[in-house]
């Protein structure tokens, strides 16, 4: 089951160590990724040219300045290209996968935190409650 194209849109600051593994990990990610876009929050090591580096394979929005890894976050999800945004900091890997576990996840009403961006805080909210009622958010079999 697919939703639609989804952008994953991954949060940076000062994440160079850890780029290069999670940018390689989404790109691998198998399923309808439409985008993979990096906010960086005004890093100050070399995050910035290693993600030029990749190209048109990785769309970059930088921040003016760092002001906590929310507003990076929300401007991930403005500036999507798509209904769907999986979002991660530059220190998580994803497994191939993750897709196509996050959809089954949510057909079967497990309680995902996968959740489309144009729903409601209540809905959301409602969805967090569910995955800590008795599901887990950070399953080791979705995100390494």
């Amino acid at each position: 089951m697919t939703a639609g194209p989804v952008t994953i849109a991954i949060t940076n600051w000062n994440g160079a160590a850890f780029l290069e593994d999670c940018l390689d990990a989404a790109l691998a990610v198998r399923g309808e990724v439409r985008e993979v876009l990096v906010v960086d929050n005004a890093s100050t090591d070399d995050s910035v040219d290693r993600i030029r580096r990749r190209g048109a394979a990785v769309r970059l929005v930088q921040m003016g300045r760092n002001d906590g890894p929310c507003p990076a976050r929300n401007r991930g999800l403005a500036g999507a290209a798509t209904r769907w945004v999986l979002q991660l900091d530059s220190d998580v890997i994803l497994r191939p996968d993750v897709l196509e576990r996050l959809w089954a996840e949510t057909a079967e009403g497990v309680g995902s935190l996968l959740k489309d961006r144009v729903s409601d805080v209540g809905e959301f909210a409602a969805a967090v409650r569910r995955v800590a009622g008795g599901g887990s958010a950070l399953d080791p079999a979705i995100v390494q």
